[in-house]
């Protein structure tokens, strides 16, 4: 492993764009994880990877869902019948998922931890089930155990083995640990020979699909090329303009108007919906001022209709969302607001040009006070270096105190002696 195991990271490692290799193409894949919250990391993670961030919250994804023991039995029963169904193709499960089954479809099981070697290998043994059906089997582990064999180089070459070298099962775990053979063939020479094979791993599984999986696992070769990856966009999440307290007050100019006639609009859809004898609400506990300034100031700024939905709470009946958006999009084209608009591109050059003129002010301003303190700085050298009279009127009066001083010193010492 590349990442810390609570991380899961290098499942991204495994699982290709979707722009690449669509959910109907992928091989159908069981991944292990030690505990029930990896489970949900895992699944998080293998999205983020498919490019679909936030696809770990569908429950019905058509990509990957997750199974531990205390999942609900419907739940438990959905993703497994929509596992033989083909419906997706991945489950992020614990041991729970797979006693009893013989799942012909596995083709892929990945394995997150170090555990013990006879459970890794019986779960590894749920893929490739069936004749002419090859399967690959995936452990990431940490790569470094305390006082264990953590390099290559600590185990001794297939020639020991000959002599009578018998690993023990901490050796062996330690091997598995770092090997990057499949490890279908590491479990065969381990139950053939005794001992799990290292060497280099192929780093191109992600790109195996349905075409190329069986060709790609028995030969050594690899049948296609694999494509170049361009590097990914740093996209950076921008700062929502609706908070908490966004439609307590009123909006800028024709946005105002705006929430005001999405209101009006939104009461004659409700009483044409729902007489006034039949509900129980009026048309503003629905929807008022409140919802519609969110509304106004998020379609303004550019949300989707998803996201316009979400600022105002959803929908309070059945079609109210359509009816909002054709008022919107009515009146955006009206003469009022598109004067406002270009009310607000005049108002920016001004604001552009107005702190250009106050930034070359501040600049000269910065620039006379600095001419002033060099100008203070020198004077003061100067009149430093000549003395003035009243200083040279000060210094003698200090040596004739000094001289006084000495004087009646000499006195006090010539009637003391005699």
């Amino acid at each position: 492993m590349e990442s810390l195991l609570g991380s899961c990271n290098d499942l991204k490692r495994i699982f290709g764009p979707r722009d690449l290799i669509p959910d109907n193409q992928i091989p159908a894949t069981l991944m292990y994880c030690p505990t029930r919250n990896l489970t949900w990391q895992a699944l998080k993670v293998i999205h983020e990877a498919w490019e679909i961030r936030g696809g770990h919250h569908d429950p019905a994804s058509t990509f990957a869902r997750r199974f531990h023991l205390t999942t609900g039995e419907l739940d438990k029963s959905d993703i497994i019948d929509g596992f033989e169904d083909h419906q997706f193709p991945a489950i992020a499960c614990t041991m729970a998922l797979g006693l009893g089954q013989n799942w012909k479809r596995v083709q892929r099981v990945v394995h997150l931890g170090r555990g013990d070697p006879s459970s890794i290998c019986q779960m590894i043994g749920r893929c490739g089930r069936g004749e002419d059906n090859p399967g690959l089997g995936i452990m990431l582990v940490e790569t470094n155990r305390r006082k264990g064999k953590n390099v290559v180089s600590d185990f001794p070459n297939h020639k020991a083995f000959a002599s009578g070298y018998i690993p023990s099962d901490d050796d062996r775990m330690d091997a598995l640990a770092i090997t990057p053979v499949c490890l279908r063939i590491a479990f065969s020479i381990d139950n053939t020979l005794g001992y799990v094979p290292l060497s280099n791993a192929n780093p191109t599984l992600k790109f195996l699909n349905f075409e190329n999986f069986e060709d790609n696992i028995i030969n050594r070769q690899l049948t296609f090329t694999v494509p170049v990856m361009p590097p990914l966009p740093k996209v950076t999440k921008p700062r929502s303009c609706i908070t908490k307290k966004t439609g307590k007050k009123s909006l800028d100019g024709e946005l105002e108007n705006l929430a005001v006639s999405l209101v009006k609009v939104f009461s004659e859809y409700h009483t044409a919906q729902i007489t006034s004898s039949h509900s129980k609400f009026k048309a503003g506990k629905h929807f008022g001022i409140f919802d519609a300034r969110r509304m106004a100031l998020a379609y303004h700024n550019g949300f989707s209709s998803e996201e316009m939905e979400k600022v105002i709470g959803g929908e309070a009946i059945d079609g109210q969302m359509r009816c909002l958006e054709t008022e919107l999009e009515a009146y955006v084209k009206s003469r009022p607001f598109l004067n406002y608009l270009d009310d607000l591109k005049k108002g920016k050059r001004n604001v552009g040009a107005s702190k250009a003129a106050a930034l070359a002010r501040k600049q000269a301003k910065e620039k006379k006070t600095a001419e002033a303190s060099k100008k203070a700085a020198m004077l003061a050298k100067k009149t430093a270096s000549v003395p003035t009279r009243q200083s040279a009127r000060t210094a003698e009066n200090k040596r004739k105190d000094y001289n006084d001083d000495q004087d009646n010193n000499k006195r006090a010492k010539l009637n003391h002696s005699t």
